[in-house]
C-alpha cells in the first residue's frame, strides 16, 4: 500500500480458496496496475474494522444487496463508499439525504456487466481522483444519517408499524381467527 499504486482488497473469499479468487480477479482487471488482494472471510470485527479504516474507498458492487451494513460501517469511521442503487443502504440513503449526496455514492447498476463495469469504473475514478472530498462528503453523509437515523426514532418507527400491523385492517379478522368477537378489545 505504500508504494502508491491502487491495491484492492477483497474481503470474503472462501477458506482455502483466496488465491483461486484472486487469479480469476487479477483475469477479470483492466488495469494491470493494481494490486489485488484476497483475504478470506472473518467474524473477527475488530479486523474487518481495521480493513475498512484503512480504505481509501469501500465498494459494495452487488447486482443487489438486501442492506448493506458494510457501507454503514464504512460511514460510521469516516469511509467513503459506492454503492449498488439496488441495496437498502442506497434507498435509505436515498430517503433521508439530499439528491446530490446521495449521487456520491450510488452507483446504478443494469445487472450486465459489459454496461456495469465501465460505469463503476467512472464512479471509482471521480473519488479516488479527490479522496480529500471523498472523506468530506463521506463524513457529511454520516452526520446527516446519525441525526436522522437514532435508535429512539428507529424504535418509534417500528413500534408505530407494530402498532398499526395490530389495530389495523385485519384485526377483526384475527380476533375472528383466535374466537373473539370483531369488537372484543385486545390487551
Amino acid at each position: 500500500m505504500g508504494t502508491g499504486r491502487p491495491s484492492l482488497i477483497v474481503r470474503g473469499a472462501e477458506p482455502g480458496k483466496g488465491d483461486l479468487l484472486r487469479n480469476r480477479l487479477v483475469a477479470w482487471a483492466a488495469s494491470p496496475g493494481v494490486e489485488i488482494r484476497t483475504r478470506e472471510y472473518v467474524a473477527d470485527t475488530e479486523r474487518q474494522e481495521q480493513d475498512i479504516k484503512t480504505a481509501s474507498l469501500l465498494l459494495m458492487p452487488s447486482r443487489s444487496e438486501g442492506f448493506g451494513l458494510v457501507g454503514v460501517e464504512a460511514l460510521a469511521v469516516g469511509t467513503p463508499i459506492l454503492i449498488t442503487e439496488k441495496s437498502g443502504l442506497a434507498e435509505l440513503i436515498r430517503e433521508h439525504c439530499p439528491p446530490d449526496v446521495a449521487r456520491r455514492c450510488i452507483v446504478p447498476v443494469t445487472g450486465y456487466l459489459e454496461t456495469d463495469a465501465p460505469v463503476w469504473e467512472r464512479h471509482i475514478d471521480f473519488v479516488m481522483r479527490d479522496r480529500r472530498a471523498a472523506f468530506g462528503n463521506a463524513a457529511d453523509m454520516a452526520m446527516m444519517l446519525s441525526k436522522k437515523l437514532t435508535w429512539a426514532r428507529r424504535l418509534t418507527v417500528c413500534f408505530k408499524r407494530w402498532q398499526r400491523s395490530v389495530e389495523g385492517p385485519y384485526r377483526g379478522v384475527r380476533k375472528r381467527r383466535f374466537g373473539l368477537p370483531a369488537g372484543v378489545a385486545t390487551p
